[in-house]
C-alpha cells in the first residue's frame, strides 16, 4: 500500500538455488531504474541454496525460535551465508536461549575478524527490533564500503554473471544441437545402450562441434 515500494513475485520454476534463475537480471533491472534498496526474499537457504550469497550485498537469515538447535542451523550451512541473523517472533518460548546459542556458536565457527554477525530479537508484527536491523544492515553497508568488499564483491559478481550467462548459453546450445545433429544423437545413444560412457562422450561432443 506504499506507493514507493514495488514488490514483483517471481516463481522459483525449477530452479533449486532458492532463487528464480531471472532473479540476478530483475535485481540489476531495479537497481538501473532507480530503485534505492532492493530486498530480495528467498524460499529459504540450506546447504546447496547459497545462490543469495552472489547476489546480495547483505545477506539476513531470519529464524524462529521453534527453528530448533541454534549451533545445527549453522552446521546446515547458515554460519557461511548469514551476515546478519534475526530471531523473530522474539515473544515466544526460547527466543532468548536461541539467541544465547547463536552467539556463542559464534565462539566455535570461522567468523571474518572485521565483521561479527549480529543477532537481534525482532517482534515484524509490532515493528519491534526494526531500528535495530536497519541499523545493522546499515552498519554492513559501510564496513563493506570503507573496507573496498563491496567493490570486490561487485567484480565477483560480474564475473560469475558472465560464466552463468556462458554456461546458459552452452546449454541452450546443447539443447538445439540434439534435436538437429545426427551424429550428437548417435553418441547419446551410445552412452544410453552403455557403449560409451558419459566422460568420454562429453569430450567427443566438445571436440567434434567446437572445432567447428
Amino acid at each position: 500500500l506504499d506507493s514507493g515500494v514495488f514488490i514483483r513475485s517471481i516463481a522459483t520454476r525449477s530452479s533449486g538455488a532458492g532463487l528464480s534463475a531471472t532473479t540476478r537480471t530483475a535485481s540489476k533491472l531495479l537497481d538501473a531504474s532507480g530503485k534505492d534498496i532492493v530486498i530480495i526474499e528467498t524460499v529459504g537457504v540450506g546447504q546447496s541454496e547459497l545462490e543469495i550469497m552472489e547476489i546480495a550485498d547483505t545477506v539476513v537469515v531470519v529464524l524462529i525460535p521453534e527453528a530448533g538447535d541454534a549451533i545445527q542451523a549453522l552446521k546446515a550451512g547458515l554460519a557461511e551465508v548469514a551476515d546478519i541473523f534475526v530471531v523473530n517472533k522474539a515473544d515466544r518460548e526460547g527466543a532468548g536461549l536461541m539467541l544465547t546459542n547463536l552467539e556463542a556458536s559464534f565462539n566455535l565457527s570461522e567468523t571474518p575478524n572485521w565483521w561479527r554477525p549480529p543477532v537481534i530479537l525482532t517482534k515484524a508484527n509490532i515493528g519491534e527490533g526494526i531500528d535495530q536491523l536497519c541499523k545493522a544492515i546499515g552498519d554492513h553497508r559501510q564496513i563493506l564500503s570503507e573496507t573496498n568488499r563491496l567493490q570486490e564483491k561487485r567484480k565477483l559478481r560480474r564475473k560469475q554473471d558472465l560464466s552463468k550467462s556462458l554456461n546458459e548459453n552452452f546449454r541452450l546450445w546443447i539443447h538445439d544441437l540434439a534435436k538437429t545433429d545426427n551424429e550428437y544423437a548417435a553418441i547419446i545413444k551410445k552412452v544410453e545402450d552403455g557403449k560409451l560412457e558419459p566422460y568420454t562422450a562429453a569430450k567427443q561432443i566438445l571436440q567434434r562441434w567446437t572445432n567447428d
